[in-house]
């Protein structure tokens, strides 16, 4: 059991890199910013609900869209922090 629970952490390490440059995609992720939400305008007329009154359906400004960024990019950087660490941990257990 120890060494399969072992192989199953550990693969991904070799798979992973070898997987990944044998074919790059190479994506800019630029197209996700790009996405936006649809207009709801038609369907909230014949509710008869005024939009600017439901929480998070107001427009963004370019400012809070850079907070937001640099948010997002502090907790990915604590999620890989904490990922890592669990690995250790859990890995340290075994050995």
């Amino acid at each position: 059991m120890l060494v399969g629970n072992v192989v199953a952490l550990l693969s991904p390490m070799i798979f992973i890199p070898v997987l990944t440059y044998i074919k790059p995609q190479n994506y800019d992720w630029e197209s996700m910013k790009m996405i936006r939400r649809g207009d709801d305008h038609d369907i909230a007329d014949r509710a008869d609900v005024d939009l600017e009154l439901v929480p998070g359906e107001t427009n963004k400004s370019e400012m809070e869209m850079q907070e937001e960024q640099r948010k997002l990019e502090k907790n990915g950087k604590v999620a890989r922090y904490l990922t890592l660490f669990l690995a250790v941990a859990l890995l340290g257990e075994y050995f």
